[in-house]
């Protein structure tokens, strides 16, 4: 049943076609869904909540968001610290989470529509898995394919795609994870249990195995969208190519991807953990980072979390280094510089599987708290991680008086870049630091001054690395602050050809207008402190 003309009030409109699926803020499951957002920042008071079981819910759900010209926000995960991004004040939020199936299977393609239009239709339980090329391409044409089944005349009817995971745009990492533990298999995903899959894919995504699958987008093979005209499409490498792009790190600006297909990999075991060390030995942290960074490329298995934190509970500054090395071998010699550095305060180092290392990476978050994140890319040298860490450690003062503090200078590595995503890296240099600013606090009256030391600090991160040659443009979606502009970091040519997709697929601007929140295409729609 549509919407009345008549009938202003979006959340009266879906109640009506909902029944028993819209709640309001006197109701129990408003209450729990507001109070299971990761951090303070995003637990708003939308106007009501509404709860999709299926692609046809979000599409009835998106015309009549449309045709009584509301605003609405749509929470997956609900991890993210901006707040406006999955939830929304006098707003329609959109919630996700019943939509958290996870079934591994063979699928069979072609042969089936990739259009749904009829709303009160159901999606076939298999809809439309895509080719997917064997050289892992996402052009139109030069793609080989494999396992494809022909008819008497020869032309392609079907694609079997084995041990392709089918997952909800409402689940979490926790939820893939747990439905593959006992498989021998893994997708590649989160370093977390409550992080969204919706929200790590559509930004990119960061893994344990970033060195060897590249950004957890890349492994994507088709993504079920609803469209700003309500229509549910299939978006892969041949069916919509540029839309299925685009999605790739372009965020919420598209669509609302409502099933995400995944391809599985064998993994055994891990080697892991972390090791905590007094802040005497950040010299020989930064040193034995910048060793990392130079054989990295050699060594696609390992992955690293060099953090250098000041903890106001402790009034100390204390290192926090994770290692992850997707092969069970113990102490592997790229690791051997950090392991080797003593005194260690406590060390996890050991044997286990995926979920093992992503619920240890998920008991170290501070949920309940305020929090932001802020980033930036650089080539490494000795000479900028040093400064880099002088610079921040310059700031430790201004912030060391704030309830709750934990204050985090965090360096990565860049994933293996591949072809195919938004986010305009093909052709950059792979040996990339991805550098992060992570802090948590606890009061609403400090945001002002978190706010304004991270973005000078941010600032004079970005100013140093030019100065030195070392800047890198991108900056990462997934840990962008606010006043940050990730999509335009992609570069111009793949921003236009951003611009180009929201054209063809919502040439009302659908997406930029009633979904008002994230990173949207014309840049950042607000600002902190």
């Amino acid at each position: 049943m549509a919407a009345s003309s008549e009938d202003s009030n979006p959340c009266s409109s879906l109640d009506s076609q909902f029944p028993g699926q819209v709640s309001y803020a006197q109701d129990a499951s408003y209450r729990a869904s507001i109070n299971s957002y990761f951090y303070q920042q995003a637990r708003l008071a939308p106007q009501c909540i509404v709860f999709p079981k299926s692609a046809s819910d979000v599409s009835r759900i998106v015309k009549t968001i449309s045709e009584l010209r509301a605003k609405a926000a749509v929470r997956g995960g609900g991890h993210t610290p901006i707040a406006n991004a999955a939830n929304l004040n006098n707003a329609v939020t959109i919630d996700l989470s019943g939509m958290n199936t996870v079934n591994l299977g063979t699928v069979h393609t072609l042969g089936l529509p990739f259009l749904h239009n009829d709303s009160d239709s159901s999606i076939p339980a298999a809809s439309n898995v895509p080719l997917v090329p064997s050289n892992s391409a996402s052009s139109k044409s030069d793609c080989s394919f494999s396992n494809l089944s022909s008819d008497a005349a020869g032309e392609t009817k079907s694609l079997s795609t084995p041990n392709t995971l089918s997952v909800g745009g409402g689940a979490t990492w926790g939820d893939v994870y747990q439905k593959l533990e006992s498989t021998g298999l893994i997708s590649i995903g989160g370093r977390g249990t409550s992080l969204g899959v919706g929200g790590l894919l559509t930004g990119g995504g960061i893994s344990f195995y970033l060195g060897q699958r590249g950004f957890a987008c890349d492994n994507v093979v088709n993504m079920e969208v609803v469209l700003a005209d309500g229509s549910i499409a299939n978006a892969n490498a041949i069916q919509r190519p540029d839309l299925f792009r685009a999605l790739k790190g372009g965020s919420n600006n598209f669509g609302i991807v409502t099933r995400f297909d995944l391809k599985t990999y064998p993994q055994g075991q891990l080697w892991g953990g972390f090791i905590a060390y007094p802040s005497a030995t950040v010299p020989q942290q930064l040193l034995a980072f910048e060793s990392f960074m130079q054989s990295a490329k050699s060594d696609p298995y390992a992955e690293i979390i060099c953090a250098i934190g000041y903890l106001g509970a402790y009034q100390s500054v204390v290192v926090s280094i994770g290692l992850h090395y997707t092969k069970p071998v113990v102490n592997p010699p790229i690791f051997q510089p950090f392991t080797a550095i003593q005194p260690q305060l406590t060390n996890t180092m050991r044997i286990g599987n995926n979920i093992d290392f992503v619920n240890e990476v998920e008991s170290n978050q501070a949920k309940n708290s305020r929090g932001i994140y802020l980033n930036t890319v650089f080539r490494p040298t000795t000479a900028i991680i040093e400064k880099v860490y002088q610079l921040w450690s310059a700031t430790t003062d201004s912030i060391k008086n704030i309830p709750g503090i934990a204050y985090f200078l965090i360096f990565q590595r860049m994933p293996l870049i591949e072809p195919g995503n938004a986010l305009g890296l093909e052709g950059s240099d792979d040996s990339l630091v991805l550098c992060l600013l992570s802090v948590t606090w606890t009061q609403a009256q400090s945001d002002a001054t978190v706010n304004s030391v991270t973005r000078a600090l941010i600032e004079e991160i970005d100013e140093a690395t030019k100065a030195a040659g070392l800047f890198s443009r991108f900056k990462y979606l997934n840990y962008a602050a606010p006043f940050q502009d990730p999509i335009s970091s992609y570069g111009p040519a793949s921003k236009a050809q951003l611009q180009a997709v929201s054209q063809e697929y919502d040439p009302e601007g659908f997406f930029q207008t009633n979904i008002p929140g994230g990173f949207k295409l014309s840049g950042p729609q607000y600002s902190v402190a």
